[in-house]
């Protein structure tokens, strides 16, 4: 609410068309009143409006949470594509930036985990963009309360049933009443550096493999004397960007897989020891010529 409210006021200012979209995760019943006053509020607003209710039965094991935001993306960029926005903006606030990274602390990551949730970033031809990052929940609150702006607060974000609410209601009270008032600060000033540093790595990955990299239509290569100069760093980022390269994403790949492979470029029967090594599925690893090469189980399958 925060969000469209401010973006509608300063619409012209900004030369701004708008497109309020919701997703109804229909997983308690009481979603269908939230669904139903953002639509009352985007046509008050005279904004165009689109919706989708899920069809999908929650998941009996693994993440609701993740199925959910899944769900929720899927829909949110096909709308966005559909309409030919440039650009999906949502209302995540610095007290959901910190939450994810201590999350992802906890569950265990790497420097590009602990960016956590960017500012902006290019995802499927539509730019992702969280302008309200610098703003606490509590800076939100304020605005609408100063506003009158009704909201709805979920009443799933008050269950312990979810490792997120864990965070947000035990651990982080916890650690700023008996470690440092302003954790929350610290965890968001920790993903700013953390997407500064990733940045500047991806930055020279990429200047590597322009420089390096072959293509075919179900392969890619680089030369391997040149990938085992690069520092340990700089070297995985390179074997992540060419799976990207391979797939059209990270798709099934993991740390563990890249660096078991970044350890078997090193062994002294490298494509004996990429045999003993895990790989993600529908991928092969081999070393030809004095190149490494990723390359797909099933060629048919690359564009």
């Amino acid at each position: 609410m925060a969000l469209l409210h401010a973006l509608y006021h300063a619409r012209r200012e900004l030369g701004l068309e708008l497109i309020v979209a919701h997703y109804d995760h229909h997983l308690r019943s009481s979603s269908v009143q939230d669904r139903l006053y953002v639509k009352a509020t985007a046509r008050r607003l005279g904004l165009p409006f689109v919706t989708q209710i899920n069809r999908h039965p929650a998941p009996r094991t693994g993440s609701v949470e993740e199925f959910a935001r899944d769900l929720r993306y899927e829909f949110l960029f096909k709308t966005a594509k559909k309409h030919n926005a440039s650009a999906l903006l949502t209302a995540h606030t610095s007290d959901d930036l910190a939450e994810t990274v201590l999350m992802r602390i906890l569950r265990g990551t790497g420097l590009s985990g602990l960016q956590a949730i960017l500012p902006r970033r290019s995802i499927r031809g539509c730019e992702l963009v969280r302008p309200m990052l610098i703003f606490t929940r509590k800076d939100v609150e304020e605005f609408l309360k100063a506003r009158k702006i009704k909201f709805i607060n979920d009443p799933s974000n008050r269950s312990l049933d979810f490792d997120r609410n864990k965070i947000r209601k035990l651990i982080i009270p916890y650690l700023e009443r008996n470690y440092h008032p302003g954790v929350k600060d610290n965890l968001s000033r920790l993903a700013d550096i953390a997407a500064m540093d990733q940045s500047f790595i991806e930055e020279q990955a990429d200047l590597f493999l322009k420089r390096t990299v072959k293509i075919t239509s179900h392969s890619v290569s680089v030369p391997l004397t040149k990938l085992k100069l690069l520092h340990c760093s700089l070297r995985r980022t390179v074997l992540r960007a060419m799976f990207i390269s391979l797939f059209g994403n990270t798709g099934p790949v993991t740390l563990a897989h890249i660096t078991a492979i970044d350890a078997a470029l090193f062994d002294r029967h490298t494509d004996a020891a990429f045999g003993k090594r895990p790989l993600p599925a529908g991928s092969l690893c081999t070393s030809r010529t004095g190149r490494l090469i990723l390359s797909r189980k099933n060629p048919s399958s690359c564009s």
